[in-house]
């Protein structure tokens, strides 16, 4: 039998995962070991939308960082704080770049606060009401807890 219909090509016996024209991959750098996460959010249920602040408290892992990267799909981003203090931020509609007025200490955590809102949202937390296929559905909403 051929030896492709075994997943086997000449590579040492052992055939590659990846599909044809695929980029490497890589896990990014952890700036820091997240020790808490605080929403306060204000639902508009009837408008499907919503704002509020997340709190993070974060433990970094070494000295020197002064920039953040984090994950932040189709959100409305009005501010960042950083221990109190207004930071500088980008934002491209999936990912929150927030440049650190003051660079990290090791071991001196930090609390940064995000306020942003969402109209419609798409991923993390959704809304039910009624529609025309079903008009007693009750109103209500919830989270998706793995929205990627």
């Amino acid at each position: 039998m051929p030896q492709h219909l075994f997943g086997f090509d000449n590579n040492n016996g052992h055939r590659s995962f990846e599909l044809p024209g695929a980029r490497p991959h890589y896990t990014p750098d952890r700036p820091g070991q997240v020790e808490h996460i605080f929403l306060d959010l204000d639902l508009d249920i009837p408008k499907q939308r919503y704002s509020g602040t997340c709190q993070i408290r974060l433990n970094p892992v070494r000295t020197g960082i002064d920039r953040l990267t984090l994950d932040a799909v189709n959100l409305t981003i009005e501010s960042v704080v950083v221990d109190e203090i207004t930071q500088h931020f980008d934002y491209d509609g999936e990912q929150l770049h927030i440049q650190l007025q003051q660079p990290t200490t090791a071991g001196k955590t930090i609390t940064l606060a995000i306020a942003y809102r969402v109209k419609q949202p798409q991923r993390g937390l959704y809304f039910i009401a009624p529609d025309q296929h079903y008009p007693h559905k009750p109103v209500s909403g919830g989270f998706c807890r793995n929205s990627r």
